[in-house]
């Protein structure tokens, strides 16, 4: 409750003096993933609603980090079908403003998505792509702090294709990291995207 509590003063002060358009949707973002961390995907759903977002927003890079917690929400909440296209979305933005760093998390994230719907190849096929985004760069964190239900995934990854050994190198991170069992609830979108201001790896 203190956290909420400070998260929400420092939104209050964000909106009323910064210049910068990013950070009280950033601050938002944060407060809401709390809730998911905490277990209270409706509250955050209807704070998602209440700011006008909902699974037919656009992509909207100002709103991105918002857009993730709501992806994130859908996907807690079982509504796999209606995170796809909102996922779909903002990789294809990611990727056409060459923010490479932020396509390979909304990536590894659709993968998920596809999993969790029972999509086994799609979800291959995304953290394949996510994999090669990422292998120049040897990204790390953006997968690991997936937690472990990523793990299922890359290992099917064929260990003699183009990223089998920078999959296995991901598998080796995971056992030293200690991974998240939870995906979806105050994970790797805790620092929320836009890929100037994101966590370089």
């Amino acid at each position: 409750l203190a956290a909420r509590s400070l998260l929400e003063e420092t939104l209050d002060l964000a909106q009323q003096h910064t210049l910068d358009p990013t950070s009280a949707p950033r601050l938002a973002a944060m407060g809401m993933n709390l809730q998911l961390a905490q277990g209270n995907v409706a509250g955050a759903l209807d704070e998602l609603r209440q700011r006008g977002l909902s699974s037919d927003s656009p992509a909207d890079l100002l709103r991105e980090a918002e857009l993730v917690v709501l992806a994130q929400a859908l996907l807690a909440s079982g509504r796999v079908g209606q995170a796809h296209p909102l996922l779909d979305r903002m990789v294809q933005a990611a990727s056409q403003s060459g923010r490479q760093g932020d396509a390979v998390r909304l990536l590894a994230l659709s993968s998920l998505a596809w999993q969790a719907a029972g999509e086994t190849q799609q979800a291959l096929v995304d953290l394949t792509s996510a994999l090669r985004l990422a292998q120049p760069n040897d990204m790390v964190r953006s997968f690991v702090d997936l937690g472990d239900p990523l793990v299922e995934i890359l290992r099917q990854i064929p260990a003699h294709g183009d990223v089998g050994t920078y999959a296995s190198h991901l598998l080796e991170a995971f056992r030293a990291g200690q991974p998240q069992a939870h995906p979806i609830a105050g994970s790797s979108f805790e620092q929320p995207l836009l890929e100037p201001l994101s966590l370089r790896e």
